[in-house]
């Protein structure tokens, strides 16, 4: 019983509306004939053409309510539809007001993504400074490589005046050639000043990097110490022949420790 009443108060609401929209829709159709019809409905004009017909005012006067009234039902319905236009532009409002906030949104997941885009350049930047740093490093590394000689010295026989030397110079592991009798000096350290280098008179160059030097010695017999230093200007392949920034040359230098006996005569 209960599911039956139910039933017939839904079926009675459903015609109930039904009905009433019927009815708005009727009345609307029936504000706009009547518009139409204010739109076409003629002037009134008497015949004689001075207007109110004599002794018939009263059909001028209810002429004129007429026109009134359609005039109202024109007014009526441009009402009825700028209400429609104007829901419509609420609709559309609320529609922009929707998306709207979609775009605050995303431009806030846009503002987010930045933030973490700033981080990560800021990390990257961090990072390039390390391997600038490493790099600067690196070039004092290779500038030293450049600038250092390896030297290394063979003491070889006698001589009635001194004693002579076989000298290895080389860089990078590779010989150097074509060096001068003057890019060659000794000190003597023990004794002091007990062994002397006199350049290109005790000088000779052999392949491979290698050269012989002679050692005069003019003091008493017994162990002699001291350092051969060698020095070359260094050449970039680099550079320009014809640029000439002013700067001092770079020099590339080695040393080695040189030790030896001096017997007495027999």
């Amino acid at each position: 019983m209960i599911t039956n009443r139910v039933t017939v108060l839904a079926v009675c609401l459903a015609l109930g509306l039904g009905a009433a929209s019927d009815d708005a829709m009727a009345k609307k159709k029936n504000k706009k004939n009547r518009a139409v019809a204010a739109e076409v409905l003629p002037e009134y004009d008497h015949p004689s053409g001075k207007g109110y017909p004599n002794g018939r005012p009263w059909q001028a006067t209810e002429y004129d309510f007429e026109v009134v009234k359609h005039k109202l039902d024109v007014l009526d319905y441009k009402v009825d539809d700028v209400k429609i236009d104007t829901e419509t532009i609420i609709t559309k409002v609320d529609e922009i007001k929707g998306d709207t906030g979609e775009i605050i949104d995303q431009l806030g997941d846009i503002e987010t993504d930045i933030e973490g885009l700033s981080e990560e350049i800021a990390d990257i930047k961090e990072g390039v400074g390390e391997i600038l740093e490493e790099v600067d490093g690196l070039d004092d590394d290779v500038s030293m490589l450049k600038n250092t000689l390896s030297v290394d010295v063979s003491v070889g026989p006698a001589t009635d005046d001194g004693i002579t030397l076989y000298v290895q110079v080389a860089q990078n592991g590779v010989g150097v050639t074509k060096l001068a009798a003057d890019a060659f000096e000794y000190g003597n350290s023990f004794p002091a000043g007990g062994a002397k280098y006199c350049g290109a008179d005790c000088f000779a160059e052999g392949i491979g990097g290698v050269y012989m030097i002679e050692l005069l010695v003019d003091s008493e017999p017994g162990s002699y110490a001291g350092a051969l230093g060698v020095s070359m200007e260094v050449v970039d392949d680099d550079d320009d022949d014809d640029d000439d920034d002013g700067d001092d040359p770079e020099i590339a230098s080695g040393t080695a420790l040189v030790t030896f006996e001096v017997e007495e005569a027999p």
